[in-house]
């Protein structure tokens, strides 16, 4: 489609001029698709009469001709449902779809080939609980074609930014698709059916399966095809039941409905809850949206597309067809933040604009905005047979800017009807004949507005190519009149959000001053209710819930509810200022320049209140905010995300720190402690995949997925060194398999555990999410030798590892210079030279790796050859604690070491002396009963796998049962919580939960869920014995004040209050 045709495509060419054509259908299944039934030609207009009576005439058809009937499927029999059929309708299908390819593929068909990066939001494990339970864990992949294939994949929203590639995604995957069938590859694949619902009209209060089946059939197929009505008339609803179709409804936020709410959440419910209908029980649908203003689904795959990583972009600006000289011109905008495009060109569209701005006038563009001038720019020229002054195409330029801010302002959606769109011309026009030629002829050629059919047999609506391509002209309109809308509508009316986004970012101080004043406005009075709340909670005497009343506190935090505001948890962002928030960090993140006088100090006391008095949810959307602090700041936060034990906190500060103008060196500290506290988690090599793509998006010259790599691999490394020291100890004289035994048991247990203990010392790591494992081994050496696990710091550790192996292999040499006096000279220097340092290494380089990847060693410091030697390499670093180790430190150690060993086996002497004395003083009878007890001892391990395993089952079905009473809402969704036996139970009930499609706010209480919240997260003046809050129903023996803190379970909670916050 090269634009957009008011004449019918439908009707046949060979129509005589003036006459109207026939309006018959040219496709009959099965059979071949005809070129001229979805072909649409360039837009021609011959002339325009009266303003208010518009005729477009056309030399085969006129638009206002009464429209033919539509075909009535119901009485037609219902198709043969075949192979030869299903071919004919995907031939069908794939011919409408690609007729309207410019629609889609507004700029050309490069970017159809582009990969993109799929993130399952919603799927983060519960690290430290149970793993029987089915979980989806948190993963990356490209292309996203692979992730919307997957078959167990019922309900799928897809969401990005704008111009991330999500048309393009749905509209790939729906061709190949359809090819496969069409071409007999794969002929039973589930029929892929593209819909972009633009132009469903439906208010939120009329929509339902029937108005949505409709619509879906009235764009889906060509006007005028009896066999595609007859399809859905017979056949749509059993197919999709029966998993045979795959829904893919794109622009899910441009439903007129929705673009034009106030209240984002009353408008999105009825249309995601039809779609729900509609698809069923079985049916699978990928529903694509930008984030703000599209749904939030519970229980629906959330598939987020990540901005390009350096590769990324270099690959794809290589495949635009730009050089090595034009992609080095480039590397500017692309790395340094100063520029304010980092972040920008993240976006396939962006740097698909700057490819042909750079191709264009070979040099760089001086802000975002100017590669869509470039775009606009040269679609206009390229539209005029021959060059024409300035003027005019200004003047075509000042038409679409105020036919993209009528488009904005009003509630009719993107789109026009031709007659609208007339309607504007003539406005525009007035009595100008010239000006009405210049752009009859000029605007259609462009191809900035295009159009599609309204319905099989109903006119053309006409809209912007692209939906950034309006937002940037609409902006332009805004800057050039400041009045157009006043600045308190445009920073806090949702639907002018991305043209507020673009003026924030390009406009002069005369037009930004007078937005960041009503910004600040927002933020003053949010900082002015979180402070009347505080002072409020802090009287002694005074309950707060007498204190205010429910309707006081949905004043001060902008929602309406049934209870009143939890006592521990007085702060709570209002839906204003979250708006207001995000509005910021969607101009400014990624930028080191920008307005921020009037901001900074309000958003600073805002994100540390949330931080200190808010809910976990509060604490991931301060997190959010972190392009908008100050440096000093951000690095403090980041580090607390990090410390804390909450995965969906520590995911979102990773994610966020590639939208930060840059990473300091604290902050790259940082990032490698959250790595080496992964690794101590055993999450790191789970998530590998997911971690690997939030570093690629990191601005910086540091490979820190290299770095991520070497540090999963480093315990394998560990034990393939303990497992060679072991086997050189067989060349030993007289050595058998029981040595190997010995020395396996030895030489592999020993420094794997001072390795596993040494991950989780402090500040090498942030020493969080302690296991049962590590608890137990805490206590045993504790009482043992009086060491606490849990605070001897790194260097204190890696000090006494080092003074461990550096006695050890002394005592070696020895050993090996004895052996060789005895006459065993091979054995004694295979000691000297190979078991000895084998030894070393076993204990340190592990704990040297890490050490020196905390003191920021890059990857390339980190070859292959440093690696092997790693262990002399780090001990020449300033700091490391041996360069500090003297001969009294040397002497000391040994007699602790002595001491610490001695009183280890006299409190260890019961169980080790009485195998002995059984085993070597009480003949045949003391060798069976140690037989016995080490038979015993063998079974317990198998017999606590099969208690484990009934637990594990037994918990199963008290989650079922909990999710049964607690899907009824209300009340009831708190007690069956409480009444599960621990935390991971509960947490994985508040997911399940999640997960069921329509559990949204009318259902769940929030502020029920935020006083769980409260009650658990162990805000400062709350006790263990408090009691729970009331109207918590929770049944005895059951003790929630032992649940305080557990970061799992908070996760969970926190993530269903976001669900149900208002918007």
């Amino acid at each position: 489609m090269s634009g957009f045709d008011i004449t019918g495509p439908e009707d046949p060419a060979g129509a005589p001029d003036g006459a109207p054509g026939e309006r018959e259908a040219r496709v009959n299944l099965p059979g071949a698709v005809d070129a001229a039934v979805t072909h649409q030609p360039d837009w021609a207009v011959d002339s325009v009469y009266m303003a208010k009576e518009i005729s477009f005439v056309d030399r085969r058809v006129m638009v206002n001709e009464t429209p033919a009937p539509a075909p009535d499927p119901s009485g037609s029999p219902a198709p043969a449902d075949g192979p030869a059929f299903r071919k004919a309708l995907a031939r069908v299908l794939l011919g409408k779809l690609t007729s309207t390819l410019d629609e889609t593929h507004w700029l050309d068909h490069k970017l159809v080939e582009l990969t993109a990066i799929v993130e399952d939001v919603d799927g983060y494990p519960a690290a430290g609980h149970r793993s029987l339970w089915r979980r989806r864990g948190r993963y990356a992949t490209r292309p996203l074609t692979q992730v919307l294939a997957r078959p167990e994949t019922d309900l799928i929203l897809l969401q990005g930014a704008p111009g991330a590639g999500k048309s393009v995604a749905m509209w790939q995957h729906a061709v190949e698709g359809l090819r496969q069938i069409v071409s007999g590859r794969n002929p039973d694949l589930p029929l892929p059916i593209y819909v972009n619902l633009r132009e469903l009209r439906a208010k939120p209060d009329e929509i339902n399966t029937d108005v949505l089946r409709k619509y879906i059939a009235q764009q889906t197929g060509p006007r005028g095809s009896i066999e595609i009505a007859s399809y859905f008339a017979h056949c749509f609803t059993e197919d999709l039941r029966r998993r045979r179709v795959t829904l893919l409804l794109d622009s899910f936020d441009e439903i007129p409905a929705v673009l034009g709410s106030a209240t984002v959440d009353k408008a999105v419910s009825p249309y995601v809850q039809t779609v729900i209908e509609l698809v069923g029980g079985g049916g699978r649908c990928v529903v694509a949206s930008r984030e703000y203003k599209g749904p939030r689904a519970a229980g629906w795959t959330r598939l987020h597309i990540l901005g390009l990583s350096s590769e990324q972009q270099e690959s794809f600006l290589r495949g635009l067809g730009l050089g090595r000289e034009d992609i080095g011109l480039v590397q500017p905008l692309l790395t340094d933040p100063r520029h304010g495009f980092v972040t920008e060109l993240q976006n396939p569209l962006s740097l698909k604009l700057l490819a042909s701005y750079v191709e264009a006038r070979h040099t760089l563009p001086e802000r975002p905005s100017a590669v869509f001038e470039e775009y606009v720019s040269q679609r206009l020229h390229a539209a005029v047979e021959t060059a024409r002054d300035t003027g005019e195409l200004r003047r075509v330029e000042d038409f679409l800017a105020r036919f993209a801010f009528r488009l904005t302002s009003t509630d009719g959606g993107l789109s026009v009807s031709e007659r609208e769109y007339g309607e504007e011309i003539v406005r525009e026009a007035g009595d100008d004949a010239a000006v009405r030629e210049l752009l009859l002829r000029v605007v259609p050629a462009s191809r900035l507005l295009v159009s599609a059919p309204e319905g099989r047999h109903a006119g053309r609506r006409v809209f912007f190519g692209h939906r950034r391509v309006q937002q940037y002209f609409a902006s332009r309109h805004v800057a050039s009149r400041p009045s157009a809308v006043a600045p308190f509508e445009l920073v806090t009316n949702g639907r002018w959000r991305e043209t507020a986004v673009t003026v924030l970012q390009d406009g002069s101080p005369e037009i930004t001053g007078p937005l960041m004043a009503e910004l600040a406005g927002v933020l003053t009075a949010e900082w002015g209710r979180y402070r009347a709340m505080e002072e409020a909670s802090r009287r002694e005497y005074v309950p707060i819930a007498e204190e205010f009343t429910w309707s006081s506190y949905g004043e001060l935090v902008g929602e309406e509810g049934a209870n009143p505001p939890p006592l521990l948890t007085p702060f709570a962002w209002s839906p204003m200022a979250v708006h207001c928030l995000e509005l910021l960090t969607a101009a400014y993140h990624g930028q080191s320049q920008w307005p921020r006088a009037e901001i900074e100090g309000l958003v600073q006391a805002l994100v540390d209140a949330a931080w200190r008095r808010g809910s976990v949810s509060d604490r991931k959307f301060a997190v959010d905010c972190l392009p908008l602090l100050p440096e000093p700041v951000r690095e403090r936060y980041i580090d607390r995300a990090f410390a804390g034990g909450s995965g969906w906190i520590r995911t979102t500060a990773l994610r966020d720190c590639a939208t930060l103008p840059a990473l300091t060196p604290g902050i790259r500290r940082s990032i490698r402690r959250l790595l080496i506290t992964m690794l101590s988690e055993r999450s790191l090599a789970t998530e590998s995949h997911a971690v690997d793509v939030d570093l690629r998006r990191l601005h910086g010259d540091d490979d820190l997925v290299r770095v991520r790599r070497i540090i999963s691999w480093s315990p394998k490394a560990v034990a393939v060194i303990c497992v060679l020291h072991a086997l050189v100890a067989m060349a030993a004289p007289g050595a058998y398999w029981w040595r190997l035994r010995d020395q396996l048991l030895w030489w592999y247990a020993v420094p794997l555990f001072f390795f596993w203990w040494f991950q989780s010392t402090q500040p090498l790591s942030y020493g969080v999410g302690k296991s049962r494992t590590r608890l137990f081994f805490e206590r045993v050496v504790n009482r043992t030798v009086g060491v606490e696990m849990d605070v001897l710091e790194t260097d204190v550790l890696l000090g006494s590892l080092v003074m461990i192996a550096g006695l050890q292999a002394a005592l070696q040499v020895a050993l090996g210079f004895y052996e060789i006096t005895e006459g065993h000279t091979t054995w004694g220097l295979l000691e000297i030279t190979l078991y000895a340092p084998l030894s070393v290494c076993a204990l340190l380089w592990g704990p040297s790796l890490l050490y020196a990847v905390r003191q920021g060693r890059s990857s390339r410091e980190l070859s292959a050859i440093r690696l092997v030697l790693v262990v002399p390499d780090t001990m020449r670093l300033p700091d490391h604690p041996a360069r500090a180790l003297s001969r009294q430190t040397w002497a000391r150690f040994a007699w602790d070491s002595l001491w610490g060993l001695l009183k280890m086996a006299v409190f260890t002497s019961p169980v080790w002396g009485t195998f002995a004395l059984l085993y070597y003083a009480g003949g045949h009878t003391g060798h069976i009963l140690a037989l016995v007890l080490l038979g015993l001892l063998t079974g317990y391990f198998p017999l606590v796998v099969v208690i484990g395993l009934v637990r594990e089952f037994r918990a199963h079905r008290r989650v079922q049962r909990a999710v049964l009473r607690g899907s009824r809402g209300g009340a009831a969704f708190v007690e069956a919580m409480f009444s599960l036996r621990d935390t991971g139970e509960a947490a994985e009930y508040v997911r399940r939960i999640r997960g069921i499609p329509g559990m949204d706010a009318e259902k769940l209480d929030r502020q029920a869920v935020r006083a769980s919240i409260a009650y658990l997260q162990n805000r400062p003046g709350a006790k263990p014995s408090d009691p729970a809050p009331a109207g918590f129903a929770v049944t005895a023996p059951r003790r929630p004040a032992a649940w305080r803190a557990d970061d799992a379970l908070l996760d969970e909670l926190g993530r269903l209050d976001e669900h149900l916050r208002a918007r």
